[in-house]
């Protein structure tokens, strides 16, 4: 990722962290979301961002070629899926630190 794209996930982070302390701590009353409720809102952000940093998905014309273009339907499934693995990586990583959790004990998961 570049370090604009960093930056964004960063302030994509900061506003979750913010909306999920508003509404599940102040408005609900409840503690701290669990580890899996990070996790999912993390995937849920993670991969309309990395199809937007994707870029465009030129497909076949599906009326010529059935399986041409389910083929590159697929392929372009995957590469917006992998890409947003990096993203979502980095979100939950900032997420889980906004409620002071960790994702695995003693380090972070982007530490070197």
């Amino acid at each position: 990722m570049t370090p604009e794209q960093l930056i964004t996930v960063g302030i994509i982070a900061s506003a979750v962290v913010q909306a999920i302390k508003i509404v599940w701590v102040g408005l609900l009353k409840k503690s701290k979301p669990d580890k899996v409720a990070f996790m999912i809102v993390a995937l849920v952000i993670s991969v309309p961002v990395a199809y937007v940093w994707h870029g465009a998905i030129v497909l076949p014309d599906p009326g010529t070629d059935l399986g041409a273009y389910a083929q590159a339907l697929a392929l372009a499934a995957a590469e917006v899926f992998a890409a947003s693995y990096v993203v979502y990586a980095a979100l939950l990583e900032k997420l889980l630190a906004g409620f002071d959790l960790l994702l695995f004990k003693g380090r972070a998961l982007l530490a070197p």
